[in-house]
């Protein structure tokens, strides 16, 4: 709202649907937050399976109003990360290294083309935008990757790949 984003406070419930060695998931509600003049409700349904890097989130949010809205998910970057937006398959990623004992850390966010409004940088939060009606749902997926992990070495050419076979179709 006006170019300040409006965030949730923790979540006040949450109800396990499934927590099996391969999979799990889990849904969690908000209480409702203020966004501008408005009063934001939102839950997420969250979903991950063994083995990958990336979970799936479905969030329905509304407002009390009724209006549409847009709704922002991002990833903070600390300064000196290599950002990558790209619209035509869906994804903002990012690169930061952090140090050389600590390595260089990759997440992304990867959602449906059609559905990202733009992709915006408000702070130090680099975002992706929908426009969304109240009551309807958004869906995306988040990862991450760490250079000490042998399977993202070198992730300076690995983590983008991995992203783009994470990409919903």
């Amino acid at each position: 709202v006006g170019n300040k984003l409006a965030i949730a406070d923790t979540y006040s419930a949450y109800r396990i649907i499934a927590n099996t060695p391969e999979h799990i998931e889990f849904v969690i509600d908000y209480p409702p937050y203020p966004a501008g003049n408005d009063t934001i409700y939102e839950s997420k349904h969250f979903w991950m399976d063994l083995g990958t890097y990336f979970y799936d989130v479905e969030a329905t949010v509304r407002t009390a109003s009724g209006k549409d809205l847009i709704y922002a998910v991002g990833l903070t970057d600390f300064g000196h990360a290599e950002v990558t937006c790209n619209q035509s398959d869906g994804y903002l990623s990012l690169l930061e290294h952090i140090n050389d004992e600590n390595g260089t850390i990759g997440g992304a966010i990867v959602a449906s083309p059609s559905d990202i409004l733009d992709y915006r940088k408000i702070g130090n939060d680099q975002l992706i935008c929908f426009s969304v009606k109240s009551g309807s749902k958004v869906r995306f997926r988040v990862g991450a990757g760490w250079s000490k992990d042998l399977r993202f070495d070198p992730i300076e050419t690995k983590w983008l790949k991995h992203v783009q076979n994470s990409l919903l179709k």
